[in-house]
């Protein structure tokens, strides 16, 4: 039996978005970042530069609504501090 898999050049980029997405360090933490988010109203998330905390911290939590069915109900501000001790 032969099994043909056609794949256009948009779900190749999906899925090579996926990849890199799960190779950030910030992946690991996904979890935790989200229970975290659920039982606190204001969270703080420290870590190195390029570890996805702008870009994958909201983008966890979007899915988390999408997952729920509250995707419209979602807002997410992010906010970057220079400094933070």
């Amino acid at each position: 039996m032969n099994i043909i898999v056609v794949v256009n050049a948009e779900a190749v980029m999906f899925l090579q978005m996926l990849e890199e997405r799960h190779g950030l360090p910030i992946y690991q933490s996904e979890g935790l970042i989200l229970d975290a988010i659920h039982k606190n109203p204001i969270i703080v998330i420290r870590g190195a530069t390029g570890c996805g905390k702008t870009t994958q911290v909201p983008q966890y939590i979007l899915d988390s609504y999408i997952r729920q069915g509250r995707g419209a109900e979602c807002n997410i501000v992010v906010t970057q501090v220079s400094d933070v001790v």
